[in-house]
């Protein structure tokens, strides 16, 4: 799940409770507005209520966008901001405006919160000056004063929230979903983004290559250096897999010193130059260990299978390069194999 996913399945539940909230508020304070002869107000209030109700069922049926979310904060800002400037309406009714940044930052994020809150806050003051600024009982310094610093108190508050929850939200989505020795992309996502990849890659007539990549000899480097220096060498494999891979091209690490690429070419023989030029590069990079005291030679044995050509489940696919990649181990290492009757590129 991504970051705009966590987001979205965060803010719906709370889309919908606000929706609920309002629409039940809404028809008990609009009646109780009619028996008092404020009828504007109120018949604004019902429709903005029936309103609410449409887009409830909208919701219900699909997901939180920050479209909907807008549809939704913005109509009961603007209803509350004309309450505020309506002559009829009591001085009380400005206590409302302390649920402007809880509902700007919880429904809409942070920077979006933050605008909402600022232009609401300037028209609800610009009001209330415009109104009551003759009446020094509850216009005055001590008065306005209070009201500001409590406002500021929520707002800043919200903001922080705000901010420590989406750094939060990156946060487990990196653990969810990457290795934390390597920086690639985790096994887990491997099953996510081949679907995705296998789909606009039919879409547009192109190949995904699955590519399942072993580092050769890499127990002679635990045993001959110690388990720091096989971490280094994972690292720095992965430093150079991430350097060469394009924007359509993805990195994992599916298990110890084994990687798998998912690498999107107009034909397959645009995916076998791809691999061919990663095994140079990292033929041609060795770790430098323990202060560069220690210069370790990295060489990989790949093999790759070809979606939709050689099948379009990943399992089978993942399976079939795995075979090939053996087949390049027997082949002498430091080769790739992308096919097999066991022809190998090096």
């Amino acid at each position: 799940m991504s970051t705009d996913n966590l987001n979205r399945s965060f803010r719906r539940p709370l889309l919908l409770g606000f929706l609920l909230l309002v629409i039940i508020v809404g028809f008990w304070h609009s009646s109780a507005e009619l028996a008092q002869g404020v009828r504007i107000l109120a018949y604004m209030e019902l429709v903005l209520t029936v309103y609410y109700g449409l887009l409830l069922v909208v919701i219900l049926r699909g997901r939180y966008s920050f479209g909907l979310a807008l549809a939704v904060v913005l109509p009961f800002l603007s209803l509350m901001l004309m309450a505020m400037s309506h002559e009829e309406t009591p001085a009380k009714v400005f206590i409302w405006i302390f649920t402007i940044p809880v509902l700007a930052y919880i429904l809409l994020g942070k920077w979006a919160g933050f605008f909402v809150t600022l232009a609401s806050s300037l028209i609800a003051f610009v009001a209330y000056s415009y109104r009551f600024s003759h009446d020094t009982q509850i216009y005055g310094f001590l008065y306005m004063s209070d009201s500001i610093i409590c406002m500021s108190i929520i707002w800043g508050a919200l903001h922080l929230y705000e901010r420590n929850r989406e750094k939060t939200a990156v946060m487990l989505h990196e653990m969810a979903t990457s290795d934390e020795l390597t920086g690639l992309y985790n096994r887990r996502m491997l099953h996510i983004t081949f679907e995705h990849l296998a789909v606009a890659a039919s879409r547009n007539n192109q190949v995904v290559g699955v590519v399942v990549i072993d580092l050769d000899h890499f127990k002679q480097v635990n045993d001959t250096w110690g388990h720091d220096a096989g971490d280094a060498v994972l690292a720095h494999a992965a430093s150079v897999i991430k350097e060469n891979l394009r924007k359509s091209d993805w990195g994992f690490r599916i298990g110890g010193e084994e990687f798998c690429l998912l690498i999107t070419a107009d034909s397959a023989q645009g995916v076998e130059i791809a691999v061919e030029e990663l095994r140079l590069k990292i033929s041609r990079s060795p770790c430098l260990y323990d202060d560069v005291s220690v210069s370790i030679s990295i060489t990989i044995s790949a093999g790759i299978s070809m979606c939709p050509d050689e099948g379009e489940e990943l399992e089978i696919l993942q399976k079939t390069a795995d075979s090939r990649m053996y087949q390049a181990k027997e082949a002498g290492r430091n080769c790739v194999v992308s096919s097999d009757d066991g022809v190998s590129l090096q």
